[in-house]
Parts: structure tokens; C-alpha cells; sequence
């Protein structure tokens, strides 16, 4: 699980394939969202609640920085367009 850029990468994917295709992108919306509470229930629940504790509620305990969000954002930028233009070069394919 890699938490919070997971949820930012499928936005991007989802809102691309929104763009194409909306009946495709609450399909993948609802298979995401399925796959990923059920993993999440397994993974808190083979560990005893630990999961949870370590992946969601820990990180809660810092501070918000916006500029930390600008910085991975910057960096991230060519991997967070790279998937929308693959979904663009998809659609466009005969």
C-alpha cells in the first residue's frame, strides 16, 4: 500500500478516463474502491488492528504541510501526466 499517492494517481486516471469514456471510469471507480477496501479490511484484520495504527492513523499525527504537497507534486508531474496521455493515446489508437 502506498497510501495517499495511490489515491492521487487513481484521481488522475480516473478523471482522464472520465473525459473518454464516463461508464469505463465509475467501473474502474467501483473496482478500485472494491479492491482496495477489501484489502485494507484483510490487511487491519490479519494484523490485529496494527494496519490501520500504522498506515492510517500514525500518519495523522504530524502536521500538513502544503509546500511538502507542491514538492512531491513537481516531481511527480511527469508520472502523474504519463498514465492521463496513455489513456489519451488509447483512445485516439484505431
Amino acid at each position: 500500500f502506498s497510501k495517499q499517492s495511490t489515491l492521487a494517481y487513481t484521481v488522475v486516471l480516473l478523471s482522464g478516463l472520465l473525459l473518454l469514456e464516463w461508464r469505463r471510469a465509475v467501473l474502474a471507480g467501483l473496482i478500485f474502491l472494491g479492491l482496495g477496501s477489501t484489502l485494507v479490511a484483510l490487511a487491519n484484520g490479519s494484523s490485529d488492528g496494527w494496519f490501520w495504527s500504522y498506515c492510517v492513523f500514525l500518519p495523522t499525527q504530524h502536521s500538513f504541510s502544503p509546500d511538502r504537497v507542491r514538492d512531491i507534486l513537481s516531481c511527480d508531474l511527469i508520472a502523474t501526466a504519463m498514465p492521463l496521455a496513455g489513456l489519451l493515446v488509447l483512445n485516439a489508437w484505431p
